[in-house]
C-alpha cells in the first residue's frame, strides 16, 4: 500500500479544528506498519522541502500560488506526478480550498474528503452565495463525485451530505479527543474558547443571554471568551458587551493555548458553545474530556448527544431560548452536581465510527 497523506497545516494548539484533526491523524497513523506524511501548500517555498513534523512524520512544504486560484506552479505539479508511481492515499482536509482541487486533478488516484461542515447548507448559502455556486459546479462538485469517500464529522452532517447531487459513499467518522481525568468546577466561571466568529459560534447569543439574566436580577459567575480575531469579532463583541452594561462581568481575552489553556478549562463550571453551524467543535470535545458540563445548541452537532448523557443542556436559537437554559443553570445547579453519572461524560468523547456502528449514545 502507497503512503498515507494528510493535506494541511497540522497544529495540536490551534483555535482551528482542521489543524488539530489533521494533527490527531498524523499522530494516531504513524505507526511502524504504516507510511504517513504531512503535504502542506506553501507560497514561501520556492521548490518541494522535506522536513519533519512531530519529529518523527515526514513533512512536505510545496510551492502554491495565491491561495485562490487553482492552479499549481509546474515545479509543483512535476513533484506530484513522480509521487503518483508511489500510489498514495490521499486525505483533503475542509473544502473551498483551490489547491486541494489541483492536487486531487493532478494525481488523479483515489483520495477521501473531510469537509468538517464545509458542505453544510447554511456554508453553502452563506457568504459570497454566487462565486460559491460557480465554484461548485467548475470545482467543488467533481471533489465529492471523485472522492472514494466523504467523511462526516457529525450525524447531521452525514445526512445533508448525502442529499448532495451525485455525492459519493458517506461515512461517519467524528472528531475525538482522549478523556482527561475530572476537573469539574461547580462554582467556577461560564468559558467559551475559540475562534471570535460571532455569527457562526452564536458569540452575541451568549452575550445577549447573559444580560438578559442579569436585567432579571439574577447573578451568574463570570463569563470569559477567548480566542483569535476573527473578521472584525473581537470589536463587535466588546461593543455589545459595553452597550448591555457587562463590562464587569464579561471578559473577552486573547487566544490561550498550552498550560494556559489547561487552567482556563479546569476553573471552568459551563462551557458554552451556541453555534449556529458547525462541523464538530474541537473546544466542546476538549470540554467535554475534562468533565465540564456543556450548553450547546443542536447546531453544534453535539447538543442532543449532550443533553442525552447527562452531560449539559441543549437550547433552540436565539437569545430567549439561550437565556431560559442560562436560567436552568443557575437554578439547578445543585441538582446536576449531584446526580450526574461521571460516566455518561465519557459517551460524547468515544472512538470514531463509521456509518453503520450505533450511535455512542
Amino acid at each position: 500500500m502507497g503512503p498515507i497523506i494528510q493535506v494541511g497545516e497540522a497544529d495540536p494548539a490551534s483555535s482551528n479544528g482542521v489543524a488539530k484533526t489533521i494533527h490527531e491523524y498524523l499522530t494516531r497513523l504513524h505507526t511502524p506498519d504504516w507510511a504517513v506524511e504531512n503535504w502542506v501548500f506553501d507560497c514561501r517555498v520556492k521548490r518541494p522541502t522535506r522536513g519533519t513534523y512531530d519529529g518523527k512524520i515526514t513533512q512536505w512544504r510545496l510551492p502554491a500560488t495565491s491561495r485562490l486560484t487553482p492552479m499549481l506552479p509546474q515545479i509543483t505539479r512535476e513533484w506530484l506526478n513522480l509521487r503518483k508511481k508511489e500510489n498514495p492515499k490521499i486525505h483533503l482536509h475542509s473544502v473551498f480550498t483551490p489547491h486541494n482541487n489541483a492536487l486531487a486533478e493532478t494525481l488523479g488516484g483515489p483520495f477521501l474528503v473531510t469537509p468538517n461542515g464545509g458542505w453544510q447548507p447554511r456554508v453553502l448559502l452563506g457568504r459570497r452565495i454566487l462565486l460559491k455556486l460557480f465554484w461548485i459546479l467548475i470545482w467543488e462538485q467533481r471533489l465529492w463525485r471523485k472522492a472514494a469517500f466523504v467523511c462526516a464529522v457529525s450525524k447531521a452532517e452525514m445526512k445533508n451530505l448525502q442529499k448532495l447531487p451525485g455525492m459519493s459513499r458517506v461515512v461517519y467518522t467524528p472528531n475525538a479527543v482522549d478523556v482527561l481525568s475530572n476537573n469539574y468546577q461547580r462554582d467556577g466561571y461560564w468559558l467559551y474558547l475559540g475562534r471570535l466568529a460571532v455569527d457562526q459560534k452564536g458569540i452575541d447569543q451568549m452575550i445577549g443571554a447573559y444580560g438578559v439574566l442579569k436585567a432579571q436580577g439574577m447573578r451568574p459567575p463570570a463569563m470569559l471568551l477567548a480566542g483569535p480575531d476573527f473578521r472584525d469579532g473581537r470589536r463587535r463583541m466588546q461593543a455589545m458587551v459595553n452597550s448591555l452594561g457587562l463590562s464587569a462581568d464579561v471578559k473577552i481575552l486573547e487566544e490561550v493555548t498550552g498550560p494556559a489553556k489547561e487552567r482556563l478549562l479546569q476553573g471552568a463550571a459551563v462551557f458554552c458553545h451556541t453555534s449556529r453551524w458547525e462541523g464538530i467543535p474541537h473546544a466542546v470535545l476538549e470540554a467535554l474530556a475534562h468533565g465540564v458540563p456543556c450548553l450547546l445548541t443542536k447546531e453544534t452537532n453535539l447538543g442532543i448527544e449532550v443533553k442525552q448523557a447527562g452531560a449539559g443542556w441543549c437550547c433552540l436559537q436565539g437569545v430567549k431560548s439561550v437565556a431560559e437554559s442560562m436560567r436552568q443553570i443557575l437554578v439547578g445547579a445543585e441538582e446536576l452536581d449531584a446526580s450526574r453519572d461521571k460516566r455518561h461524560w465519557r459517551k460524547v468523547c468515544l472512538a470514531p465510527q463509521t456509518k453503520q456502528s450505533k450511535p455512542s449514545t
